[in-house]
């Protein structure tokens, strides 16, 4: 998953940046670095969103 398909995912369950980064336990800055595509997604947090969101 890259950071495009991240931020459909959060577009698609119509949530806040905000919202989702407390979903996935990380601040809110950290996700828009994964969204914009600045920061790698780790297995960890791959790990979270597959849990929270399929």
């Amino acid at each position: 998953m890259d950071g495009k398909k991240l931020r459909e995912l959060r577009f698609k369950h119509e949530l806040t940046q905000k919202e989702m980064a407390k979903q996935l336990l990380i601040t809110d800055a950290y996700l828009s670095q994964l969204e914009t595509g600045a920061r790698r997604i780790s297995e960890k947090i791959l790990y979270r969103i597959k849990r929270e969101f399929f």
